[in-house]
C-alpha cells in the first residue's frame, strides 16, 4: 500500500492486525446507523430478522454492521464504513474502555460503544463544510481521517493523483471544479484504483489539498 497504489485488505488489518471480531445486525429501524464499536462487554439492543427489539452482551472488540448496507450501498461504502469503526478502536478505546486505572475516571457514566450514524460517515470536518463544536463532532471527524489515510494512503494516492492530474494537463498539482474538465473521470479513476467510493476519494483529496476547498460537488 506504501509503494503501490492498490485496495487496501481491510478484512485482514481488522481480523490479523486490530483482532477484532465483526458481525451484523439490523442496528435501528430506519437503517441509519450503520456500524458500531464495542469497546467493552456490553448489552446491546438491535433488532432480529423478524425486526423485533433484542438485546445481547456483545464482547469488547466487536465492529457491527448493519445488514442493510449490503443491499443499499457499494462494497465501497461497506469498506470505508469498516475502516471507520476500526479507527475509532484504534483513536478512541483508551477513553472508552471499561479500564479502572485509566486517568478518565471522573467520567460520570462512560460510554461502552459508539454508534456511527451515516451522517457521521464522510459529513464531519471542514472538508465537509461541517463545524466542529462537539466532543462527538471531533471524534467522528477523526475517525474518517483516519479511515481514509488507512484506505488510501498519502504517499500512493499522492503519487496516483498526481499522475492522472498531468494526464488529463491540470500541471498547476491541485484540481480546481470550473477549471478541470476532466475531474470527475479523475475521481473515479482513484476511486475505482482504491476500492472506495467517489465520496471517499474526493475526500481524500480535499484532505490533502489537491482539491481546491469549498467547491461545490
Amino acid at each position: 500500500m506504501l509503494h503501490e497504489a492498490q485496495p487496501l485488505d481491510i478484512d485482514a488489518v481488522i481480523s490479523d492486525c486490530l483482532c477484532l471480531d465483526v458481525r451484523k445486525a439490523y442496528l435501528s429501524d430506519k437503517g441509519d446507523i450503520l456500524g458500531m464499536i464495542v469497546f467493552s462487554d456490553t448489552e446491546i439492543r438491535y433488532l432480529n430478522h423478524k425486526f423485533e427489539p433484542q438485546v445481547e452482551c456483545i464482547p469488547e472488540g466487536t465492529i457491527i454492521l448493519d445488514y442493510r448496507i449490503d443491499g443499499r450501498v457499494s462494497e465501497a461504502r461497506m469498506r470505508f464504513t469498516k475502516a471507520h469503526e476500526a479507527a475509532h478502536w484504534i483513536c478512541h478505546r483508551n477513553y472508552f474502555a471499561d479500564n479502572k486505572e485509566q486517568i478518565f475516571n471522573f467520567r460520570m457514566a462512560p460510554e461502552s460503544h459508539i454508534a456511527c450514524r451515516k451522517q457521521d460517515v464522510y459529513e464531519t470536518g471542514k472538508q465537509s463544510g461541517k463545524m466542529l463544536y462537539t466532543d462527538e463532532d471531533w471524534r467522528e471527524w477523526q475517525a474518517n481521517c483516519l479511515a481514509a489515510a488507512l484506505l488510501m494512503p498519502k504517499s500512493t494516492f499522492t503519487y496516483a493523483a498526481k499522475s492522472l492530474f498531468t494526464r488529463a494537463q491540470a500541471y498547476r498539482g491541485y484540481l480546481v471544479k470550473d477549471r478541470d474538465t476532466n475531474i470527475y473521470g479523475i475521481v473515479n479513476e482513484l476511486a475505482t484504483t482504491f476500492k472506495v467510493s467517489k465520496e471517499a476519494a474526493t475526500y481524500r483529496l480535499k484532505q490533502l489539498k489537491l482539491l481546491a476547498v469549498g467547491q461545490s460537488w
